[in-house]
C-alpha cells in the first residue's frame, strides 16, 4: 500500500518526499520487487527536487554502489549537503565512510538503512512533511 502512495504522489510532480519514500520502497522491496537501480533513480529525483533525504539517499548509493558505480567523492557531496541542512544520518555516514565502513557505536550502514527505513516507512502520510526537510533552490 505505501508503495502505490509514493508512486502516484511522485507520478504526480515534484514532490522531493515522496520520491525519496519511493526509492526506500524499491531499495528494501517494500511492496515490490527490490530494484537498486530504480531507488537509485527515485533518490536522485527526490535531490533534484531540493529533498535532502534525496541527497542523503544519493550519498548512500554512492557510498556502496547501490543501483549505481560506487564512487565516494559524490557520495560524500551529496551527504555533505543533508549533513549542512540537518539531516545528522549524514553526518554518521560521513564519519563511517571517513572511517573505514563503521562508525563509533559499532552499527553499519544496512543497519542504519533498516531502522532508518522503517522509521521513514512507519510515518505514512502525516510524515511526510517531517522526512523531507527541504532546501532552498541552489
Amino acid at each position: 500500500m505505501a508503495f502505490e502512495y509514493f508512486k502516484e504522489a511522485s507520478e504526480e510532480g515534484n514532490c522531493g518526499d515522496a520520491q525519496f519514500n519511493l526509492g526506500l520502497c524499491y531499495e528494501q522491496g517494500i511492496g515490490v520487487e527490490e530494484d537498486f537501480v530504480s531507488a537509485f533513480h527515485c533518490y536522485k529525483q527526490s535531490a533534484d527536487n531540493y529533498c535532502l533525504w534525496g541527497n542523503y539517499g544519493l550519498g548512500r548509493c554512492y557510498a556502496y554502489g547501490i543501483g549505481v558505480d560506487a564512487d565516494i567523492d559524490a557520495a560524500l557531496e551529496n551527504l555533505q549537503i543533508a549533513s549542512e541542512y540537518g539531516i545528522e544520518a549524514a553526518d554518521d555516514l560521513i564519519k563511517e565512510i571517513k572511517n573505514g565502513g563503521s562508525n563509533s557505536s559499532g552499527s553499519t550502514l544496512g543497519t542504519a538503512l533498516k531502522v532508518g527505513g522503517a522509521i521513514a516507512l512507519g510515518l505514512g502520510t502525516i510524515g511526510l512533511g517531517l522526512l523531507g526537510a527541504s532546501k532552498k533552490k541552489r
